[in-house]
């Protein structure tokens, strides 16, 4: 058995402290992380009510929920803004995206590049659809608002308030 001399020793001491301290300082926020992360069982609480209702600037309500194996869809009924008319909103989680959706996407003239989410994302303005792609995830935002009653219909791009939704369920995602 060797005898480590004191300087060696001490280091190892300070490295083992240190190692410890980060373990302790780290396991919270990875603890934290995990549970924030969106489950299938969940998916319809990336967003809340409350949520949806401040970032749109209206009255949201539930729809209900309806997906495959894959994905969870979840609908919601939103109320008319001073900008905006009422219409529906559509979020789709995705768990198990295969590698090289984006790039295959992405060369599809009907998308368009969104910069600034920080994430690959896509938008489609022929559907009104922003799709973010997030490891094997993509969450996919669907607006429909339109007003009827005047000729001819007047309909809503969605796309920046899709964006704002979007920012808020990426910690989620």
């Amino acid at each position: 058995m060797s005898v480590m001399p004191g300087r060696v020793r001490a280091f190892a001491f300070v490295a083992a402290l240190l190692c410890a301290l980060c373990a302790q300082a780290v396991a919270p926020d990875l603890a934290g992380a995990a549970s924030t992360r969106v489950t299938r069982k969940d998916a319809c609480k990336i967003l809340t009510k409350r949520q949806l209702q401040q970032l749109m600037a209206s009255t949201a309500t539930f729809q209900g929920q309806n997906g495959t194996k894959l994905d969870v869809g979840c609908n919601w009924a939103i109320g008319a803004s001073a900008d905006r008319p009422a219409g529906t909103l559509r979020l789709v989680v995705s768990f198990a995206v295969p590698p090289g959706a984006y790039k295959a996407l992405k060369s599809n003239p009907q998308f368009q590049v969104v910069d600034g989410l920080g994430v690959d994302a896509l938008y489609s303005a022929g559907n009104g659809t922003l799709s973010v792609f997030k490891g094997t995830r993509i969450l996919r935002l669907r607006g429909l608002f339109y007003d009827a009653t005047v000729r001819p219909i007047k309909t809503y791009d969605p796309k920046l308030a899709l964006l704002v939704l979007a920012k808020a369920a990426d910690a989620r995602l």
